[in-house]
């Protein structure tokens, strides 16, 4: 709590509407103003960037073709793409998701697969263990934004978030969790459960126990339900 408090109070820029990566002059009061869009991501993740703050944060936060930027504003350094990494645009999708901005998810969606089709998982620009990165990154977007899928200590729970863009059916097959296998059945677009069923059966929440055992299918019904200000600031910067 403290430190959520401290980092609320000292790194937050109320004018810019972001974070300050970090304080500066010899008594640390003034703050710099460069952004990690990686911490600004787990902030929004974890709950730190509290009163509107992340719905601020993903409005404000420049955009560019090739996803959020690492560090902005952008740093001559000798990494391509300007440090643009595909696992720090899956956080900021599953903040996205988070907070119901369908356009941010959707433009950070669009990365992702961009990156993907040009670059690949074993691009040359990414080190070993970015590649790893790159590809959980993926199938996290998948799982936990798309799918909605949230672990629990004591069990698994469904809060899809599908954007307009991605309507029909999307399903995932054999994800193992503990002791159980599920195939998962998504329909529709938006963030509202309108029907959930477990092996067919109607289900009175989105939460299954952790003692489930066995094969299952979970079929998931949405209807449209974001609400939130659904805008993004689009980056002059598109290389």
């Amino acid at each position: 709590k403290r430190i959520k408090e401290n980092i609320n109070q000292r790194l937050w820029n109320e004018r810019r509407g972001t974070y300050c990566a970090y304080l500066i002059n010899e008594a640390y009061s003034a703050q710099s103003a460069t952004v990690c869009n990686l911490a600004q991501a787990l902030c929004m993740i974890f709950d730190i960037a509290d009163d509107d703050r992340a719905v601020t944060l993903l409005r404000r936060t420049p955009f560019a073709l090739t996803g959020i930027h690492d560090i902005y504003p952008l740093q001559i350094t000798d990494r391509p793409e300007f440090d643009d990494l595909p696992y720090i645009q899956a956080l900021w999708n599953l903040a996205a998701a988070r907070n119901g901005n369908e356009a941010a998810l959707t433009a950070g969606l669009g990365a992702q697969i961009r990156d993907a089709a040009f670059n690949g998982f074993t691009s040359n620009r990414f080190s070993k263990s970015d590649q790893l990165l790159n590809a959980c990154a993926n199938v996290a977007v998948m799982l936990r934004a798309i799918a909605g899928i949230e672990f629990q200590p004591y069990g698994i729970e469904f809060n899809p978030y599908v954007p307009a863009c991605l309507p029909g059916t999307k399903r995932i097959a054999g994800l193992r969790y503990r002791n159980a296998i599920f195939d998962i059945t998504i329909s529709g677009t938006g963030s509202e459960i309108s029907k959930i069923t477990l092996d067919g059966k109607p289900m009175n929440s989105n939460f299954i126990g952790c003692n489930i055992t066995g094969k299952h299918s979970v079929e998931i019904s949405l209807t449209e339900g974001m609400t939130s200000e659904s805008e993004i600031k689009v980056s002059d910067s598109h290389t």
